[in-house]
């Protein structure tokens, strides 16, 4: 559907907004600058999904090229945790956002 960025913006210009049907939804303006200065940002991670993750030795290669490739573009990367919190809180609030967003309308 999209190609570039500015296609990215383009097509959730389009979608977003309200829905009555979808009562999840914040009604908040879309902005995007084309202009900005993407070195100011900040970009986080889950660091835990980047280290220790038992994948293939091609696919490690391919996360740390992602994350370099953001710093190389002058973006700050940020490590983010979760709360350890016992795995079935964890499983209970994943599964709570999985039957809400895959709940027929």
């Amino acid at each position: 559907m999209c190609r570039s960025v500015e296609d990215c913006a383009l097509v959730l210009a389009a979608i977003q907004g309200q829905d009555d049907q979808d009562l999840s939804l914040l009604d908040v303006p879309f902005n995007w600058d084309a202009n900005l200065d993407i070195t100011k940002l900040r970009v986080g991670y889950l660091k835990a999904a980047f280290s220790n993750t038992q994948q293939t030795a091609r696919v490690d290669a391919n996360d740390q090229a992602a994350l370099e490739k953001i710093r190389s573009l002058g973006i700050k990367l940020v490590e983010i945790t979760l709360p350890t919190e016992p795995a079935m809180s964890v499983s209970a609030m994943i599964t709570a956002i999985i039957y809400g967003e895959a709940t027929p309308r």
